[in-house]
């Protein structure tokens, strides 16, 4: 399903790995120049435990 999804917002769904031992799943996306989502939201503001 989100393979056949194309909008220009979106990042395409290039490949898809289900591995049994240990269970894991893995979702391979396009690779997207200007950041990620969460780099997005948050801006460079990371917050240290000090």
């Amino acid at each position: 399903m989100l393979s056949k999804l194309n909008h220009k917002n979106f990042v395409n769904l290039l490949g898809y790995c289900e591995e049994s031992e240990p269970f894991s799943r893995m979702m391979v996306f396009e690779y997207a120049p200007n950041g990620t989502l969460f780099e997005h939201l948050h801006g460079n503001c990371f917050f240290s435990k000090t």
